[in-house]
C-alpha cells in the first residue's frame, strides 16, 4: 500500500480494511480508541495469534505480527522508557491513577510523543513500534488520560502474550541469565537484585 494515497481518514480506513482482508485476519480481541487527531484506532489480536494495530495517518504503514514472536514490549513516554513499569503493575492495574504515567518531561505540562517498542523474534524486522501520541497533549486532558488507559490495555496483552509463549523462560532461566550479566559486569548487581526481587515477585 502506497502511503502517499491515503490522504484522508475514509482512505486509511479502506486502506486498513483491504489489508486486514488481505492477510485473513479474523479477529477475537479488539480494542478502539482515537488519538489526539480524533482519528479512531484499533489494537485487534487475531484467532490465530496475530495482532495488528492502526498506524499513525503521518506514518501509514500496516504490519501484522504473531503474538509468539513478542519477546519484550515496554513504554517510552517523550522518548524516554518509562522505569519501573514492571513494579507498578498491580493484579491488572499497570499505570495506575490516570495520569502516573506522566513524567513530567515535556515543556509546559504536555506529552509530545508516547509508544510501544516491541522486540520481536524475526528475521525481517525485529522491533515494531505503536506511536500512541506523535504530537503535543497536555498530561491535564482528557485524551491524555484515554492514551495511557489505551497503552495500559495493550502492553497488558502483550506481557499476557509473552508469558504464554511456549518459548518463554521460566523465572529460575530468567534470573540465571541475568546473573552472568552481572556477573560480566554488563548490568549492576543493583540492577540484577531488581530483576530478581520483580521475577519472584517479592
Amino acid at each position: 500500500m502506497e502511503s502517499n494515497r491515503i490522504k484522508t481518514v475514509a482512505d486509511m480506513q479502506k486502506a486498513e480494511n483491504d489489508f486486514l482482508k488481505k492477510v485473513n485476519f479474523v479477529e477475537d480481541f479488539g480494542l478502539e480508541f482515537t488519538d489526539e487527531k480524533s482519528f479512531t484506532r484499533c489494537f485487534l489480536i487475531s484467532k490465530d495469534r496475530r495482532f495488528y494495530c492502526t498506524p499513525i495517518m503521518s506514518n501509514p504503514i500496516f504490519r501484522v505480527e504473531k503474538l509468539d514472536d513478542v519477546v519484550d514490549v515496554s513504554i517510552s513516554e517523550n522518548n524516554a522508557q518509562v522505569q519501573g513499569l514492571h513494579d507498578m503493575m498491580v493484579g491488572n492495574a499497570l499505570l495506575g491513577a490516570p495520569g502516573a504515567l506522566a513524567t513530567g518531561l515535556g515543556k509546559g505540562g504536555k506529552v509530545n510523543d508516547l509508544h510501544l517498542d516491541i522486540v520481536l523474534k524475526s528475521t525481517r524486522d525485529a522491533h515494531m513500534r505503536i506511536d500512541l501520541i506523535d504530537d503535543p497533549v497536555r498530561i491535564k486532558s482528557d485524551m491524555y488520560q484515554v492514551v495511557i488507559l489505551t497503552a495500559e490495555k495493550i502492553y497488558a496483552q502483550l506481557k499476557s502474550a509473552i508469558a504464554s509463549s511456549p518459548d518463554s523462560l521460566s523465572s529460575a532461566d530468567e534470573i540465571r541469565k541475568f546473573k552472568e550479566l552481572a556477573d560480566d559486569g554488563i548490568i549492576t548487581q543493583e540492577e540484577f537484585e531488581a530483576k530478581k526481587k520483580q521475577l519472584l515477585g517479592l
